[in-house]
């Protein structure tokens, strides 16, 4: 106990654990106010959204009216097709202008209304063969998430910059588990161990009275702990800026998942577990993997090179592969947590759980036993 105490306090009392544990809360801090001074600037992009789908009307109604005009022969055969296409534009741009007039008069109900009414004549103008930016994924996403929304009646929030308290945190947690978390816990425990060994201080500790596999559990433990804060700062920080300076917002607030190639959802609240218990057994993981390489390499260059190495390996296997079986037996597989969660076509998302914890004992295991054949000298 007094050398897991030990342990804690050269980690958790260096003026580099204090200065990054500094610069999380006021990295949090300032996107929180750029959301919170940025609400003019989100609402000016949806003007812009709409006023760019009334410029793809107008340019459409302007390139009918020309070739009505003066058809050309080639176009003879398919003039009854053109104008199906040119009355279902003049449709899409009276709506278009509706929405664009209307955004600062109408409630949010009635704007989502609106939109999705759009969304419909956009769809029927591509069925026949009409040229639009939106994809008939983007159409079906946003025209679901606007019925979640009115069945729900939660107001929407502005994607990348809301300043309600659920939805703040999604978008911390989102930056969090992409890399993020890894990064941090590298910048804390790259040299937790081999820093031992590069100093000749590791033969001090397996001369001491105490059991040598407690050497590399005391490690293990400093960096979950150290992982447990930063989580906490990531959960905390977020939370009391938006309760404070936000607005309480709804965690039921609806996020679009993708379940076997059908448009589901969940909700904030499900969002942030699942990526919580994600991002924690990964992160897990990334500790015991980086002593392993420690215990192996004894040198924190080398270690790091092979733990990224590694990373590199299992996000290319993660591309190049896909279904319920790799789910299964790939422990690098919750390396982006977020793809786990919104994409469910081949796989839940706790598939990689039970391997990763498999994976964690086992190199326990190992490590244990390579400590304990450590010679003195």
């Amino acid at each position: 106990m007094r050398l897991l105490i030990f342990e804690l306090k050269k980690i958790l009392l260096t003026k580099k654990f204090i200065a990054i544990c500094l610069l999380i809360i006021a990295g949090i801090t300032f996107l929180f106010f750029r959301n919170y001074i940025s609400q003019d600037f989100a609402h000016g992009q949806i003007a812009a959204e709409y006023n760019e789908y009334v410029n793809v009307h107008e340019q459409r109604a302007n390139y009918y009216e020309a070739i009505m005009e003066n058809p050309s022969d080639d176009i003879l055969g398919d003039l009854e097709q053109l104008e199906e296409q040119q009355e279902l534009n003049e449709t899409a741009l009276e709506t278009s202008n509706q929405l664009l007039s209307q955004l600062d008069t109408s409630e949010w109900q009635e704007r989502l209304q609106l939109e999705n009414q759009y969304y419909q004549e956009v769809e029927e103008y591509k069925y026949a063969n009409g040229d639009h930016p939106l994809t008939f994924e983007e159409i079906n996403r946003s025209r679901a998430l606007n019925t979640k929304l009115l069945d729900e009646d939660i107001a929407p929030q502005y994607a990348n910059y809301s300043i309600a308290t659920p939805n703040f945190m999604m978008q911390v947690m989102q930056i969090f588990i992409t890399f993020t978390a890894i990064a941090l816990i590298l910048l804390f425990i790259a040299d937790i161990l081999t820093r031992e060994f590069e100093e000749g201080s590791i033969h001090f500790l397996i001369t001491q009275p105490i059991k040598r596999h407690t050497i590399v559990l005391n490690k293990f433990i400093g960096g979950v702990v150290i992982y447990a804060i930063v989580i906490l700062l990531v959960t905390i920080t977020p939370y009391t800026l938006g309760l404070i300076f936000g607005n309480p917002g709804t965690f039921s607030y609806p996020v679009v998942v993708e379940n076997n190639g059908v448009i589901d959802f969940i909700t904030i609240q499900h969002y942030l577990m699942t990526s919580t218990i994600l991002i924690t057994v990964f992160s897990v993981f990334c500790i015991t993997l980086y002593l392993f390489y420690s215990l192996i390499f004894r040198q924190t260059l080398i270690a790091l090179f092979a733990f990224m190495a590694t990373m590199l390996v299992g996000y290319l296997i993660n591309t190049l592969t896909a279904g319920t079986f790799w789910a299964w037996v790939n422990p690098l597989q919750n390396m982006l947590p977020e793809q786990m969660i919104l994409v469910q076509n081949s796989h839940e998302w706790y598939m990689a759980i039970p391997v990763t914890l498999v994976v964690i004992v086992v190199l326990h295991v190992v490590m244990v036993g390579r400590v304990r054949r450590l010679k003195v000298g």
